[in-house]
């Protein structure tokens, strides 16, 4: 069988059926109904706004060479049931909030995963309930954000993972390497960012305890734990994020990793909601283990209480605030009912000393349909008066456009929308005044607001790949790189372009990343060579 196309409005129903060795594709509006059917298959393209039900399928590629390739279209209502897929190479998505219900399993060496938001406009998180394995692999792109229920497991040796792993350094104390993403090029900073897999998360939720094991450390951009019922999430190996950590619900659990010094290492804020935990554990030799936190440590919870609330830390690990411009102020905690102390943090950008008390704030921000929210949260701002939003576009000075009273209570949450015309960078931070006429900043929240975005079509392509680019005002550089970032196109543009192509005839089967690149902007995205 070559492959199988269903028409706008059509409908696809197998049952108890062996297919093999097609394409399956479903234009816009269609429906896909399957039920214990085993699928070998090179690739499941549905179209968009249809009504996508995988059932109690196994779907694999039997080919020694071969992949699986998803492509769910904007709108498209996808769910899946006992969904069990195995691929004997690479298996990538190309999907906006799609939910896989089963495991997902790549078998051979050098196979990927690669997930990508379809519609990177409004981008939506793609929910994994169950496991998500990797036998072997030296690659894992993530583009958006991930959710899952079960294990996320890497089963290669860390030496697959040298070339394209960064050292993370704390005060310039070198910690460990993270890797198996193609994240972060050869530095710890988000900023340097080589590709367009930085900026993902990655949320745990569910009943059931979940466990991490990546041969060297794990990085990611933001770290959701979600669980019911105190269920547990355990990292057997070192984890960084280069942004926040968030525990919700259930208990992140960190288990030392000798002779690495530090577990966890958070670039930016450790927020742990009420009912939610963090516990240090000890192994059978004696060993803690212990965490670097760059940001503000924030424990909702009066009590720890070991079994899943508050930071419970009963064997003595050691917890160090860091950040860039101070030294390191390490505290052995003793009590298990520990609330760690903000004004230990010594950068005045984030606690500032107002007479007895200790004022604290985190401010963020992010951009969705073409504004910016901005959200700040406090902690005794008793003698602050007011903020102002200032705002920048990096060329010009700080000005300040809005301003809002201090509720002068113990805590309080903020949030500013700011409708205004927005650069592609935008710079936003918060002049705190207080009764006095004294006053301090906030830290810098840095938003890009996208102006130029690139349609590919068709998607996926065999011959010429035609590119849209609207608003293309300045010069620009546009590539086409592999999975593993061998460029492969380089085309330079002229401002005014609006559509260009490129003959792809020659490339192999599979994923490729198109970038553009500005003065001022730089947008990603990607395309399926059939």
């Amino acid at each position: 069988m070559g492959s199988i196309n269903v028409d706008s409005l059509a409908r696809a129903r197998f049952s108890d059926d062996s297919l093999a060795g097609f394409n399956f594709a479903s234009a816009n509006g269609s429906r896909f109904y399957a039920k214990d059917c085993d699928i070998n298959t090179l690739g499941l393209n549905f179209g968009d706004n249809s009504y996508d039900t995988l059932l109690n399928c196994k779907i694999e590629n039997r080919s020694v060479d071969g992949g699986v390739t998803f492509f769910i279209g904007k709108n498209a209502d996808f769910v899946s049931s006992d969904l069990n897929m195995v691929s004997r190479n690479n298996v990538s998505f190309t999907t906006s909030g799609s939910v896989f219900n089963g495991y997902i399993t790549c078998l051979y060496p050098d196979s990927y995963f690669y997930f990508e938001q379809e519609d990177t406009s409004h981008p939506l998180p793609n929910i994994i309930n169950g496991n998500l394995e990797v036998q072997e692999n030296n690659s894992f792109p993530i583009i958006g954000d991930v959710k899952i229920s079960g294990n996320f497991t890497n089963l290669s040796v860390p030496n697959d993972y040298y070339l394209d792993s960064a050292g993370i350094f704390v005060n310039n104390r070198y910690i460990f390497r993270i890797g198996g993403l193609p994240n972060y090029g050869n530095t710890d900073s988000i900023v340097g960012c080589a590709q367009g897999y930085c900026h993902f998360s990655i949320e745990f939720f569910g009943d059931n305890s979940s466990n991490v094991a990546w041969p060297i450390g794990f990085p990611n951009d933001t770290l959701i734990i979600n669980k019911s019922n105190c269920a547990k999430v355990t990292f057997k190996n070192s984890v960084y994020v280069s942004g926040q950590a968030q525990i919700k619900k259930g208990q992140l659990r960190l288990e030392p990793n000798y002779p690495i010094p530090y577990k966890m290492v958070l670039k930016g804020d450790l927020k742990i909601a009420q009912g939610g935990g963090l516990f240090l554990a000890k192994d059978s030799t004696g060993k803690v283990a212990n965490i670097a936190v760059g940001g503000v440590i924030y424990d909702s919870n009066s009590q720890a209480d070991s079994t899943c609330s508050g930071l419970s830390n009963p064997y003595k690990g050691l917890v160090t605030l860091f950040n860039d411009s101070s030294a390191v102020i390490d505290t052995s905690v003793v009590d298990t009912s520990v609330v760690v102390d903000t004004s230990v943090v010594v950068d005045t950008s984030v606690v500032v000393d107002t007479s007895e008390r200790k004022f604290a704030i985190i401010f963020s921000g992010e951009y969705a349909n073409k504004v910016v929210t901005l959200n700040w949260n406090t902690v005794n701002e008793i003698i602050t008066n007011n903020f102002s939003v200032e705002k920048s576009n990096g060329q010009n000075a700080y000005t300040s456009f809005a301003t809002i009273q201090a509720a002068k209570q113990t805590s309080n949450n903020y949030e500013f929308t700011d409708t205004g015309k927005l650069s592609p960078t935008n710079y936003y931070r918060l002049k705190i005044s207080n009764e006095d006429g004294s006053y301090s900043y906030s830290d810098t929240v840095t938003i890009s607001a996208p102006s130029v975005s690139i349609i590919a079509y068709p998607n996926p392509a065999t011959g010429t790949l035609y590119l849209w680019l609207p608003q293309l005002t300045s010069p620009a550089t546009l590539t086409v790189t592999d999975i593993k970032g061998n460029l492969l196109r380089m085309v330079s543009l002229n401002a005014g372009t609006s559509i260009t192509s490129i003959n792809v005839t020659d490339l192999s089967r599979g994923v490729y990343i198109i970038s553009l690149y500005g003065s001022n902007f730089k947008q990603i995205t990607s395309f399926i060579k059939q």
